[in-house]
């Protein structure tokens, strides 16, 4: 199993001026249950919007039972489920999706590392005897930008993103600049990722 998360806390105004902030989460899980790899796997995603302005909460999940797998040339990692897209290279993350009502919508963040990132483990492995082993590193201090459609209202947002890769480990979180917008808004804020690519595959993780 592998998974790319990404939390964070963003803060931005919309076209007319008026401020907003919210929490956000996407996240991709693939799973090798058919025994398809490398050449597909069964894949979800999740996604969700904390709107503290408005004081509300909405989230959703996007499942399919098998789909191919993408592992770009040269690194990183290009992951697409439904609506949810998520995408990484040389310490550059990529994140954009939306709900299907369009109440958030159009959610396009760019989450930039600004340090090395921290490898878990030994060296960035951690041993899950008798199940075999797993990568995991966590990028920290990201800074985010992007935009973000709030019901039908443009909003550009900034703020940062800690991003890890799965699976977790006890370490401490720790903050990232992020920026990015939801559907009408601009929004910026605190963010939080995770990635825990496999080692048994090429790499999906980018460090």
């Amino acid at each position: 199993m592998e998974w790319w998360y990404f939390t964070g806390h963003l803060q931005g105004k919309d076209i007319f001026g008026k401020s907003h902030e919210y929490g956000f989460e996407m996240t991709m899980i693939r799973m090798d249950a058919l025994g398809t790899e490398p050449v597909s796997a069964i894949w979800n995603g999740h996604i969700a919007i904390s709107d503290i302005t408005r004081q509300t909460f909405k989230q959703d999940e996007a499942t399919y039972s098998l789909q191919p797998d993408v592992v770009p040339a040269g690194g990183g990692f290009n992951n697409t489920v439904g609506l949810y897209h998520m995408d990484g290279k040389n310490g550059v993350n990529h994140l954009s999706g939306g709900f299907a009502d369009l109440g958030y919508a159009g959610i396009n963040l760019t989450l930039r590392q600004t340090q090395p990132a921290v490898l878990h483990g030994n060296a960035g492995v951690i041993p899950y005897a008798p199940f075999g082993q797993s990568g995991y590193y966590s990028q920290t201090n990201l800074k985010a930008s992007g935009t973000l459609l709030d019901h039908g209202v443009l909003v550009n947002v900034t703020g940062t993103a800690p991003p890890r890769t799965s699976p977790p480990a006890p370490s401490p979180r720790r903050t990232s600049t992020v920026t990015g917008t939801i559907s009408g808004a601009n929004i910026t804020g605190k963010a939080y990722a995770e990635l825990t690519p496999s080692i048994t595959l090429p790499t999906r993780g980018s460090v």
